[in-house]
């Protein structure tokens, strides 16, 4: 009696090559708009003396919250 088997193998080649890189690219952009409004917010820590009086007639309460 014989006996009769199927080998199969793969092997690895190279189909195709990619080259790939990296190049730093730096952009400015300049952007113009009008500013309604600033407003600041200040926290006292410690022993501050802060003077609260503003001379804008457009500035709201300036109390502390």
């Amino acid at each position: 009696m014989r006996e009769e088997g199927v080998e199969v193998s793969k092997q690895v080649r190279v189909a195709e090559e990619l080259e790939i890189d990296k190049r730093a690219v730096q952009e400015t952009e300049r952007v113009t708009d009008s500013v309604r409004r600033e407003q600041v917010n200040v926290e006292e820590v410690g022993e501050v003396d802060v003077d609260r009086h503003s001379d804008n007639p457009l500035d709201e309460d300036v109390r502390p919250r």
